[in-house]
């Protein structure tokens, strides 16, 4: 009895894991902007305004649109433009065939 793993199950725990280093990517060119504000610019905003909006403007696009890249990779393409159409089916149970099932038990 071994352990099974679908390949989409295999991208997902890609992706999962990939979550933690791109964070860390994604952080470092924030503080970095920081740096070179500070630097080439005015420090005072530096450290007050874009220190705490930098993280909504450069922290989160940049770590989502790299995970966008990163899953797009894993499934072939991009998800809102996917080359094999899913198919949805809809399975609908009747109440009289779950009572006849309760009742042949």
């Amino acid at each position: 009895m071994g352990l099974h793993c679908e390949d989409h199950d295999v991208e997902k725990i890609l992706l999962f894991f990939m979550a933690f280093p791109l964070a860390i990517l994604g952080n470092a060119l924030r503080v970095i902007s920081i740096f070179v504000i500070a630097e080439y610019g005015d420090a005072e905003w530096a450290a007050g305004t874009w220190h705490d909006w930098s993280g909504l403007l450069l922290f989160y696009p940049f770590s989502l649109m790299i995970l966008l890249i990163v899953h797009s990779i894993l499934e072939g393409g991009l998800p809102w433009k996917s080359a094999s159409k899913r198919e949805l089916r809809r399975v609908t149970v009747h109440r009289q065939e779950i009572q006849k099932s309760v009742v042949s038990e």
